[in-house]
């Protein structure tokens, strides 16, 4: 399933500046992909973020994993032909991050590919996803996180 960006849009409650994904594809009820592209002129984070050498903020890395990773917390509503925040009801948050690695700075004026499984954990409304982050097939980042996620109503 394809969800472009303004269906991205609409299953997040991020907005720009802090919405770090442009499309998303779930391959599976437990794999899904995305990119990003990253424009140097568009960040202003990279004016002070090792100035003249900028670099990709790690903490965005991970904030970009949480979102992908929480688009595939809704999929059983997707799979029902829900396709917007406005038809329910719902908390998405990231509660922990463990082992994440950052293996090479990501420069800009680069697309950024996004990927994560995600599976439900032991307890209800939690889910544990593994994610990593690639530009030109190679691996820059990866993390486990633990991602809360619970539907509160469906609005019709």
């Amino acid at each position: 399933m394809h969800i472009d960006h303004a269906g991205v849009r609409q299953l997040l409650k991020h907005r720009d500046p802090f919405l770090f994904l442009d499309s998303v594809d779930i391959d599976s009820d437990h794999r899904i992909r995305g990119t990003y592209p990253l424009v140097e002129a568009h960040h202003d984070f990279f004016k002070g973020h090792f100035p003249g050498e900028p670099i990709m903020p790690g903490v965005l890395l991970i904030e970009m994993m949480a979102q992908l990773s929480g688009i595939l917390t809704f999929k059983p509503y997707l799979d029902l032909g829900y396709r917007s925040m406005d038809a329910f009801r719902c908390d998405v948050y990231l509660l922990k991050v463990v082992n994440a690695v950052f293996k090479e700075p990501i420069r800009p004026d680069t697309t950024i590919q996004i990927a994560s499984t995600v599976h439900p954990a032991s307890l209800a409304y939690f889910y544990n996803a593994r994610s990593t982050i690639h530009v030109d097939s190679v691996l820059k980042a990866k993390a486990e996180l633990v991602i809360y996620s619970k539907i509160h109503e469906i609005k019709y």
